[in-house]
């Protein structure tokens, strides 16, 4: 059986991220996908929050991570993670391998919006619809989720972090500075237990970055867990 591959391109780039639904530790190899277009798309439904999605689209490059995926058990337990999104395949002709290279052969998935126009692809929540979304106030863009995302993309370094900023769409959504609120306001908990924490120095990169690249959307998130826009 040709060996399998996920490829990643929002928490889980952050290995303390995977280790959420994968107890083995996991390498992970950089990589750019063409045809694919990642955006803030997902309406999370578990915390009320909008995650990053891909969908495909030709003339796009998204930039990820693959992860190997070491047994049927493994990929079940990601297909529950992901179980609002849909599992389909990626041409192994469409990566561009930033490190090391992977068998020609490897089946590479991805989990992307459902797209209603497909009848046969693989999916996990089969009865859902596909409504576009964007971030709202009721599901805004949380910061304490990017926090884990971009601190992934900077274990790659700082040209990788750059990429990932600049081929995400949909920034001009609600964006909410969750980053220092309560476990009761923040959307994502780091789980200390498990090695999920925050390196000040690495958050501090990680402004620095995000207003470099958007400071008009950095500088009018809000900054309050119980905010109105009226």
């Amino acid at each position: 059986m040709p060996l399998q591959y996920l490829f990643s391109y929002g928490s889980l780039i952050n290995p303390e991220s995977r280790r959420r639904t994968l107890q083995h530790v996991t390498q992970a190899i950089p990589v750019v996908v063409e045809g694919l277009k990642r955006s803030w798309s997902y309406k999370c439904p578990v915390k009320s929050y909008t995650a990053l999605s891909v969908e495909r689209s030709p003339g796009y490059q998204t930039n990820g991570v693959l992860i190997p995926i070491e047994s049927q058990e493994s990929l079940r337990l990601l297909d529950e993670r992901e179980r609002h999104y849909s599992r389909g395949l990626i041409d192994t002709q469409s990566i561009t391998f930033l490190d090391q290279k992977i068998d020609e052969d490897a089946l590479i998935w991805v989990y992307e919006l459902p797209n209603p126009q497909l009848k046969n692809h693989s999916t996990v929540s089969q009865q859902q619809t596909f409504i576009e979304h964007r971030p709202s106030v009721q599901y805004p863009i949380p910061q304490s989720y990017l926090d884990c995302c971009l601190s992934g993309c900077l274990l790659f370094g700082e040209a990788f972090t750059l990429q990932f900023i600049e081929s995400t769409f949909g920034w001009a959504g609600v964006w909410l500075n969750d980053r220092h609120f309560c476990k009761n306001h923040k959307k994502y908990v780091p789980r200390q237990e498990i090695g999920e924490k925050q390196c000040p120095l690495q958050l501090k990169q990680v402004d620095q970055l995000l207003l470099a690249v958007l400071p008009q959307e950095f500088r009018a998130r809000l900054q309050h867990p119980n905010f109105s826009l009226q």
